[in-house]
């Protein structure tokens, strides 16, 4: 049995039926479930751990930046920094080396996970001009949900989610600054969007 910090995204994945589709993929029109979403984000957290050496609690408060392209893959990322209640760094991989390596820094990311497509991108960030290199980790494209049966359970309570996302501001009079968005103010957002449509 994996377990998963609970929050109110996960919560809405396990509502859905497992069978029922999550995510079309645009270009490919590849359809994830959404049992398959819960047990790739409980595969991609376990691989997290795994590679970082850390464990449930140390995990928490850590910086997990990652270059995926949009899709899938990007949605499983983000959702496992959650599940684990360390803080997903997204960055854009149109942004100069120069620029990843100063978010790299200035966010003092314990990891930078990669997608195939950004690998040679998330290389020659970490190459040179870092305070302290991040652990590297490529991550394998997903091209087919995880179909397993492993029960997956959501651990904690949803107010003692500690995980959450930092976006970096455009830095227009100054370089930019790292905003962290905790879990339940990213969930607050999506319902203010969610009633809106």
């Amino acid at each position: 049995m994996v377990a998963l910090q609970r929050s109110p995204f996960l919560e809405a994945i396990q509502r859905h039926d497992p069978s029922s589709t999550a995510i079309v993929h645009s270009l490919s029109g590849r359809a994830f479930t959404y049992g398959s979403l819960l047990q790739d984000v409980a595969a991609a957290k376990e691989k997290l751990l795994q590679t970082t050496g850390k464990d449930e609690s140390s995990i928490v408060g850590e910086r997990i930046a990652f270059l995926v392209e949009n899709g899938y893959d990007y949605v499983v990322t983000l959702l496992s920094c959650l599940a684990s209640n360390a803080i997903a760094v997204p960055l854009a991989p149109s942004f100069p080396a120069s620029e990843l390596r100063y978010i790299l820094n200035h966010s003092e990311a314990l990891a930078l996970l990669s997608s195939a497509k950004f690998s040679s991108l998330a290389e020659e960030v970490v190459k040179e001009g870092l305070d302290r290199a991040p652990l590297s980790l490529s991550l394998e494209k997903i091209t087919q949900g995880a179909s397993g049966d492993t029960p997956i359970t959501l651990s904690g309570d949803t107010h003692h989610a500690e995980g959450g996302m930092m976006l970096y501001t455009s830095g227009t009079t100054a370089r930019p600054k790292g905003v962290l968005l905790p879990t339940l103010v990213l969930a607050a957002q999506a319902h203010s969007l969610f009633q809106a449509w």
